[in-house]
């Protein structure tokens, strides 16, 4: 047994009401740090969703022109020309079309 262990040490109350203090201050703090940085990742988490938000709706905005200009291609298409290769041909154009049309479309369900 170490001959310290066997002492005893007087501190001043005043010493120790000063630490006490100084830990319940500490305490406080970290309290107030935690608190502060639960706000700020629920602010960044808020953020990101109203920028993912607002991306998606540019890509929408930018998509639909597109997916207009598809449906006009598809709505003019006219297999009346008395070929029948060229009609085969046009005909696997608009369902290609119509296929890349319902993509697009589909994109919009995020």
């Amino acid at each position: 047994m170490s001959r310290e262990a066997d002492e005893i040490v007087v501190v001043p109350k005043r010493e120790l009401d000063e630490k006490d203090e100084k830990v319940k201050s500490l305490e406080v703090k970290c309290q107030k740090l935690k608190s502060d940085f639960t706000r700020y990742k629920s602010r960044i988490k808020d953020n990101e969703e109203a920028l993912r938000e607002k991306v998606r709706g540019e890509l929408a905005k930018r998509l639909l022109s597109v997916v207009d200009s598809l449906d006009r291609a598809m709505n003019s298409y006219n297999a009346d020309s008395g070929c029948e290769v060229v009609e085969k041909m046009a005909e696997g154009t608009r369902s290609n079309m119509e296929m890349t049309f319902n993509q697009l479309l589909n994109t919009f369900e995020f």
